[in-house]
């Protein structure tokens, strides 16, 4: 009778073990998914053997993941750029992503999540530069934007596009807040053929700018002229034009104006989008800085009715340019600055450097215009006009001393120096919590051309969900609420 009570006993726990064994995975599971903290932390040595963070690709930019021949695990990285996968744990509001890492014959790197599928919305963070590692930079904060400042510069408002030395790093950093009073109107006789972007700082508050427009297409019985404004990346204003294009109304010009009326302080950018048949015969604005580029096609004064010359001579501290000439009349003698040269071939791509490193504007005088340029830059029709619209982006190849850049506005934070010349660099990004995965990139821009390399060891990824709790929602239900969103998406699919 013992012995059937016993057999009977070992039976049930048999019966029951695979349930306790799967009531615990599910427990543990559930509890890595949806933490009570609300963060989760996966890490990797990118030996290849991570269920959580996939090594670097492709194969040919890496080195096999794993031990290395220099008696570390990892990879190292010999061309850029290169891209890592992540199974994402769950719905997370945003990730802390830690990499370990040595550079050699590299300065410059940086490193973020690709947004789309091709792969070309990048959200890229600064990782490391070796300018702004060194003492002759301090990390400062400029009108509470975070950025570095050359040691020994007074600290000056970083919003002054008009003075010179100012360069950013990275999308998020904050474009030239800038405002000028109002002034005298300008109304300078141009001729320049079809799509152009404009940059204007509003005075008085608006922006103000009427452009004189003229049709040379004979033969098109419709030629469009798009106008789009744009405060920083935000549209502001479409506006399309229409003009017949018939032979009657050939030498007819017409006028269109562009206000936006209490313009706060910023850059506008007006682009005009037409096809090379329109002309831009005046420009009237009362902003008293203003700039056109890096497109700048010169065109003629041909059918033009009203009296008028072309202006060719702009001012431009672009150093570099390419010139080009589609007809006989274009080809001419051009000053780009202290630089003469010659356009002697139609439809030949001539580049040119100015002889100068100056960074003051010179001026580009083409005598006949009929050319197009494309300027490594801006250009004004005076001097007193001409601004930076847009403060240099610090990029590799940029010399911080040589170019004269006293301030930088980044979000670059100095990574953690270890042992044997490794650092540790720590970025934040917010997450799609519809994905179920990441893909992140690192970008080490000129690292083939230096024989340098990137060597990676170590990847903490650290998600993060914000778990706050409302006063008329109990803290459980909060807790919970990821898990009534994956329930959610799950239906959807079904």
């Amino acid at each position: 009778m013992f012995c059937r009570i016993v057999h009977h006993d070992k039976f049930k726990f048999i019966v029951v073990l695979p349930w306790l064994v799967g009531g615990a995975v599910f427990v543990w599971l559930f509890f890595n998914r949806y933490p009570i903290s609300g963060q989760m932390a996966v890490e990797s040595n990118l030996d290849g053997k991570s269920p959580w963070i996939n090594s670097f690709l492709p194969a040919e930019r890496v080195t096999k993941p794993g031990s290395q021949a220099a008696g570390w695990t990892g990879q190292r990285i010999l061309d850029e750029p290169v891209y890592a996968t992540a199974l994402s744990p769950g719905a997370y509001d945003s990730v802390d992503v830690a990499l370990e890492y040595r550079t050699q014959r590299q300065p410059f790197l940086e490193f973020g999540l690709v947004r789309d599928e091709t792969g070309k919305d990048l959200e890229l963070r600064p990782m490391y530069s070796s300018q702004l590692e060194t003492d002759d930079w301090q990390a400062v904060k400029l009108d509470g934007q975070p950025g570095f400042m050359r040691s020994g510069v007074a600290v000056t408002r970083p919003n002054n596009a008009y003075q010179p030395g100012l360069a950013v790093w990275d999308a998020t950093s904050g474009m030239p807040l800038l405002a000028d009073p109002i002034g005298h109107a300008s109304d300078i006789p141009v001729s320049l053929r079809g799509e152009h972007d404009f940059y204007f700082v509003p005075a008085g508050g608006e922006i103000r700018v009427r452009f004189t427009l003229q049709n040379s297409n004979r033969r098109r019985k419709k030629n469009p002229v798009a106008l789009r404004v744009y405060r920083g990346q935000t549209e502001l204003r479409y506006e399309a034009v229409g003009f017949s294009g018939e032979a009657s109304d050939m030498q007819r010009p017409f006028t269109h104006e562009i206000l936006i009326s209490s313009a706060t302080p910023g850059v506008y950018r007006v682009s005009l989008i037409a096809d090379d048949n329109m002309f831009i015969r005046k420009i009237w604005t009362t902003s008293q800085h203003w700039v056109v580029g890096p497109r700048l096609y010169l065109g003629d004064t041909i059918g033009y009715a009203a009296p008028a010359s072309t202006r060719t001579t702009i001012f431009t501290k672009a150093l570099q340019l390419t010139a080009q000439t589609f007809h006989i009349a274009g080809l001419q003698t051009i000053m780009f600055g202290e630089r003469v040269f010659t356009l002697k071939r139609t439809h030949e791509v001539q580049l040119v450097d100015r002889s100068d490193r100056d960074e003051q504007s010179v001026s580009l005088l083409a005598p006949r215009g009929d050319v197009r340029f494309v300027l490594a830059g801006f250009a004004a029709f005076s001097q007193a006009a001409y601004f930076d619209p847009l403060p240099r982006k610090l990029m590799d190849a940029t010399d911080l001393s040589a170019e004269k850049i006293e301030t930088v506005l980044t979000s670059y934070q100095r990574p953690e120096r270890l042992a044997n010349g490794w650092l540790r660099s720590t970025m934040s990004f917010k997450l799609d919590q519809q994905k179920s995965s990441l893909w992140f990139v690192l970008s080490a821009p000129g690292l083939k051309a230096r024989d340098g390399a990137v060597d990676v060891r170590w990847v903490k990824l650290t998600y993060r969900r914000g778990v706050k709790v409302r006063p008329s929602l109990p803290r459980l239900l909060t807790w919970l609420r990821p898990m009534r969103h994956d329930l959610g998406q799950a239906w959807s699919k079904l």
